[in-house]
C-alpha cells in the first residue's frame, strides 16, 4: 500500500533529479504533439497503470487530451466535452468507455489522473477511474461497455503510437489552441487516492515525482516527462528508463507552470 511501510527502490528512477520546471508546453490546436514509442506505453497499458498530468485548458469545448489510436480494435484516448470527461480503452475489439461529470476549471492549472485496475481473473472487467485536482470522480461505464483482463493483455498499437496534443492517425483527436501541459507521468500500478491527492497538493512545484513524499511512492514510476526543457524537440524522460518523447510541429514553450 502506498504511504505505508518501507519503499522499495525502483530501477526506473534516477538517483539525481533535474532542476528547473520553469516551462510548460503550449499546443496550437492544429498539429502540435508529443509522441512516444510503443516500447513503454504498450506493455504498460496491458496491465494496471496510472497516468497523471497538469493541464491548463482555454475552454471546455470538445478536445482530446491523450490519444493512441489503431483503427477500432486497439485504442486509448481521453476526451472532454462540456462537463463530460471520458476515457476510451479498446483492446482486441473489447471496448470500455467510462464517463465522469465534472466542471473542469479553465484558464488555470488543473491536475488530472486516470487509473486502470486490471484484476488477475481473465474474465473480470478492468476498472477505470478519473481524478481532477486530487478528487476521485464518480466514473461509470456507458453503453454497457466492458474490457476484460484477458483482452486488455492483448493491447497492441502495431505501428501507431501514444501521444498528447494531436494524433496523426486520427486528425480530429487534438487539444484546443492554447492548451498548456506540464509534468506528464506513467506508473505501472494504480496509485492510491491519497497518492494522487499528494501529487495535486504539491501544486506542481514542490514534489518531484522521482522522490517519495507522504502518501506518494515512486516505486512504480516508469515514465516521467517534466516538459520543462524550454527548447528543442525532445521531451526528456527523467526516469532511468530514458524513454524520451519527440516534440513535433513546434509547440511553443510557456513560462506558465502550476503554482506560478
Amino acid at each position: 500500500m502506498l504511504g505505508l511501510g518501507t519503499f522499495i527502490a525502483n530501477p526506473y528512477v534516477s538517483q539525481s533529479s533535474a532542476s528547473g520546471n520553469a516551462y510548460s508546453l503550449d499546443f496550437d490546436g492544429t498539429d502540435d504533439y508529443v509522441q512516444w514509442s510503443n516500447s513503454l506505453f504498450q506493455p504498460a497499458l496491458r496491465n494496471s497503470f496510472t497516468i497523471t498530468m497538469w493541464i491548463n485548458i482555454p475552454s471546455t469545448s470538445e478536445q482530446f487530451w491523450i490519444s493512441a489510436y489503431r483503427a477500432s480494435s486497439h485504442n486509448f484516448y481521453v476526451t472532454l466535452e462540456g462537463t463530460e470527461l471520458r476515457t476510451f480503452f479498446s483492446s482486441n475489439f473489447d471496448d470500455l468507455i467510462v464517463s465522469s461529470t465534472v466542471t473542469v476549471p479553465t484558464s488555470q492549472w488543473v491536475h488530472f489522473a486516470v487509473s486502470c485496475a486490471k484484476t488477475g481473473t481473465e474474465s473480470a472487467a478492468s476498472v477505470m477511474t478519473h481524478y481532477i485536482n486530487g478528487s476521485k470522480l464518480t466514473t461509470s461505464p456507458i453503453f454497457s461497455t466492458a474490457l476484460t483482463a484477458a483482452n486488455q493483455g492483448l493491447f497492441n498499437l502495431n505501428t501507431s503510437h501514444f501521444q498528447i496534443g494531436y494524433d496523426p492517425n486520427r486528425t480530429n483527436n487534438k487539444m484546443l489552441d492554447g492548451t498548456l501541459v506540464h509534468e506528464f507521468s506513467l506508473h505501472a500500478a494504480v496509485l492510491s487516492d491519497n497518492a494522487i491527492a499528494t501529487l495535486y497538493n504539491s501544486g506542481g512545484a514542490s514534489i518531484d515525482q522521482l522522490e517519495n513524499s507522504g502518501d506518494y511512492s515512486n516505486s512504480n514510476l516508469i515514465g516521467y516527462w517534466k516538459l520543462d526543457e524550454g527548447s528543442g524537440t525532445t521531451a526528456t524522460d527523467s526516469t532511468a528508463g530514458n524513454t524520451d518523447g519527440t516534440i513535433n510541429n513546434g509547440p511553443v514553450w510557456s513560462t506558465s507552470i502550476p503554482g506560478s
